[in-house]
């Protein structure tokens, strides 16, 4: 459930470059390492996660960096799944 979640809404201008997740009792902590083409579906991406409380909280973005070639970015969260 937590992959189809999180890729559910991906823009298809996006890719990872890894994921990390460490299990709680109630929760999983994310972190993302994330490529995208486009600067505005990567932000729009962000606030997305960050206005969907029903599953996410604490959404962190770091600082954005670009290569020339594309932007790059870390994401970190808490997932916790509810019906």
């Amino acid at each position: 459930a937590f992959m189809q979640d999180i890729v559910n809404n991906l823009p298809e201008t996006m890719w990872f470059g890894g994921i990390t997740t460490v299990s709680k009792t109630d929760r999983i902590e994310v972190t993302i390492n994330l490529n995208s083409n486009s600067l505005e579906d990567m932000v729009w991406w962000y606030f997305l996660l960050d206005r969907s409380s029903k599953r996410y909280s604490n959404v962190k973005i770091s600082q954005i960096m670009s290569n020339g070639d594309f932007y790059n970015t870390q994401l970190t969260f808490s997932y916790d799944y509810k019906v």
